[in-house]
């Protein structure tokens, strides 16, 4: 029998805690649940993340350009910096 979960029981686990965090965020506005993010590979749930939007966010730009210096990683620090480029070429450098 395999350990993974159907789609099913993932969506079932996913929504109950979605609606948990929904019920228990409501109008704080400081750090909180507001998106699941789930392994590419295997779709099992990832804890202790924290998502970036910097399409919507310029604060998320400048800790991506920020990770982007920091990083050891030269190709990801190439790819996150086109990304970021291309974000504020597309909105005129506003979000």
């Amino acid at each position: 029998m395999s350990d993974k979960m159907s789609f099913e029981q993932l969506r079932e686990k996913v929504c109950k805690e979605v609606e948990a965090a929904k019920a228990q965020a409501n109008d704080y506005e400081g750090l909180k649940i507001k998106y699941r993010v789930f392994k590419a590979e295997d779709n099992t749930p990832v804890e202790n993340c924290f998502v970036l939007r910097p399409d919507k966010d310029p604060a998320a730009i400048m800790a991506l350009e920020a990770y982007a210096i920091f990083t050891d990683n030269a190709q990801l620090s190439h790819d996150i910096m086109e990304w970021v480029n291309k974000i504020e070429g597309n909105n005129g450098g506003q979000t």
